[in-house]
C-alpha cells in the first residue's frame, strides 16, 4: 500500500481479516468460503482492473494456478516456495512471469546483500523510503 498498489486483495481466513486490513489490504477473500478455483470470479466482483502483480506469500498447491488465472497477460507473480508445476523464471504463453523469491539473510549466499541492505536501513527509514506503520522512528534519539 505504501508503494501505491491498489486494490490490495488478499486471501486469508476470516479470523485474520482485521489484521490484513490493518496491514493495508483493501479486500480480504476468505479462502475457507471461496476455494482457490473460484478466485477469478471473486476478484472480478471486486475490480475490473487488470491484476498485474501477485505476491503469493504462502504458495500452496492450488494458490499458484489460481493466481495465474487472475493475473493479467504480461503480469508478474512472486512465489515464496518453489513450484514444480510452474517453471519459475520463464514467461508462459500469456507472457505471465512467475518468479521464486528467497530472502533469508542468514543464508551464506545472501550475506553480502544483507550486510549492504542493513547498512543502508537507517538512512532509508530516516528519509522515508521505507516506512514502518505504528512507529515514529526506529532510530535512536540523537
Amino acid at each position: 500500500k505504501l508503494s501505491g498498489f491498489s486494490p490490495i486483495i488478499v486471501t486469508a481466513s476470516k479470523r485474520n481479516t482485521d489484521y490484513c486490513q490493518r496491514a493495508g489490504a483493501t479486500h480480504v477473500i476468505d479462502y475457507n468460503e471461496i476455494p482457490y478455483a473460484q478466485l477469478p470470479e471473486a476478484v472480478a466482483k471486486i475490480t475490473r482492473q487488470p491484476i498485474e502483480v501477485i505476491y503469493d506469500s504462502v504458495t500452496k498447491k492450488d494458490s499458484v494456478p489460481a493466481g495465474l488465472s487472475v493475473l493479467a497477460p504480461g503480469g508478474n507473480m512472486v512465489v515464496t516456495l518453489p513450484q514444480t508445476a510452474t517453471k519459475a523464471g520463464t514467461r508462459n504463453a500469456d507472457n505471465k512471469l512467475v518468479v521464486f523469491c528467497y530472502g533469508n539473510v542468514n543464508d551464506p549466499s545472501n550475506h553480502a546483500l544483507a550486510t549492504s541492505l542493513y547498512s543502508e536501513l537507517p538512512a532509508l527509514l530516516e528519509d522515508g523510503s521505507i516506512k514502518v506503520r505504528g512507529y515514529t522512528s526506529l532510530l535512536p534519539s540523537r
